[in-house]
């Protein structure tokens, strides 16, 4: 019998500041979202609106950006500056699509209200957000409709 095996991810947005501090945005999360961390060592999530009805987990991850083409910085370096000044990568509940969109959004707009910055979607070559085109949607589409679930890898075989 041969089995297949896909290894999904869950839609991803990110968003890339261009002067809010990694201090500034913690603090905005924590008034917001609900902070979470097993151990010292682990770095702080955040899951928004609350870790008992979680639509979107949050974290400051710098590194993200080195997983984007060079195209793809470049586009958000145009927007931001060459040296971000902070990056957040949330990623969105995916068994109820419709709730972590909405919850994407409503946080997005409150972080992208108080700082300068932009969303990524990751959705292609159009996947850049500004605050004005998330209140008034882009080409017809609102943010986050674009993000998706991302299959990473399929393994077939023998089972």
């Amino acid at each position: 019998m041969k089995t297949t095996t896909v290894v999904k991810t869950p839609p991803i947005v990110v968003l890339v500041f261009a002067v809010a501090t990694p201090r500034e945005l913690t603090a905005a999360l924590d008034e917001v979202a609900q902070p979470l961390q097993f151990t010292n060592s682990d770095p702080v999530e955040w899951c928004f609106p609350s870790t008992e009805k979680v639509r979107v987990s949050i974290r400051l991850d710098e590194g993200v950006l080195q997983t984007y083409r060079e195209d793809e910085r470049e586009r958000i370096f145009a927007l931001v500056g060459k040296q971000p000044s902070a990056v957040l990568k949330l990623a969105l509940h995916w068994r109820i699509p419709q709730e972590g969109h909405y919850a994407t959004r409503v946080l997005v707009e409150h972080l992208l209200g108080r700082f300068y910055g932009v969303a990524d979607d990751r959705s292609g070559e159009d996947s850049i957000w500004t605050i004005e085109q998330i209140r008034n949607t882009k080409d017809g589409m609102s943010f986050p409709d674009k993000a998706d679930v991302r299959i990473v890898q399929t393994y077939s075989g023998d089972g």
